[in-house]
């Protein structure tokens, strides 16, 4: 690999490879609006080789795809007004998991991981859960519809059933998890909170 990347032939090689491997969405950034292929282009990338696979074997470190997914993350759980222990929780839960495995849309997995962290935050006291995939978008909270239809409308791919599916799957089954050395250490060292403050529970 060159100092300024994989070229367009182990770009291609990689694709065609994460494709028969189960990472089935493809992003058509080439079709997107001009001003809008760059965010998308990077957007395939990580959903293409999210699973590790590729990159380990072109050298390109993980952190930077560690960064996306923070980056991703943080940037759904702000839109859905999760406060900063939240976050945690839902960073902790996203880095867990193993993507691979799991084989599902990572943005739509950040989603579902939000949603669930409210909604079992809302039981805890009583509260109606601000989101719940089965609902019309006008019976849940305003910043999940939104959030709902862009991921919905993005590429034309993503539905309701898609989300109730993976909802479902982190909700009742049993997702494929990492051991905590594969993931723990770069959570902790960017949490944008204590590793264990007076108000985060311990299960965090």
């Amino acid at each position: 690999m060159n100092e300024e990347g994989p070229s367009e032939e182990d770009e291609q090689k990689a694709r065609k490879r994460t494709l028969e491997i189960g990472n089935r969405t493809e992003i058509k950034w080439r079709e997107a609006k001009k001003g809008e292929r760059t965010f998308y282009k990077r957007l395939d990338d990580h959903n293409r080789d999210c699973y590790w696979k590729y990159r380990d074997e072109i050298d390109v470190s993980k952190d930077y795809d560690n960064q996306f997914k923070r980056e991703s993350l943080l940037a759904l759980a702000g839109q859905l007004c999760l406060n900063s222990v939240q976050r945690r929780m839902a960073l902790n839960r996203f880095f867990r998991l193993n993507l691979w495995k799991f084989g599902m849309r990572s943005d739509v997995v950040a989603f579902c991981i939000c949603g669930l962290i409210l909604k079992k935050e809302a039981k805890r006291y009583g509260d109606k859960s601000p989101y719940h995939p089965a609902r019309n978008p006008e019976n849940n909270s305003s910043p999940f519809a939104r959030v709902e239809s862009q991921l919905i409308e993005s590429d034309g791919r993503t539905t309701k059933n898609y989300i109730q599916k993976v909802w479902g799957k982190l909700e009742q089954g049993n997702p494929p998890t990492r051991s905590k050395d594969e993931w723990k250490p770069f959570v902790r060292s960017h949490s944008d909170i204590q590793n264990h403050p007076s108000h985060s529970p311990d299960w965090a």
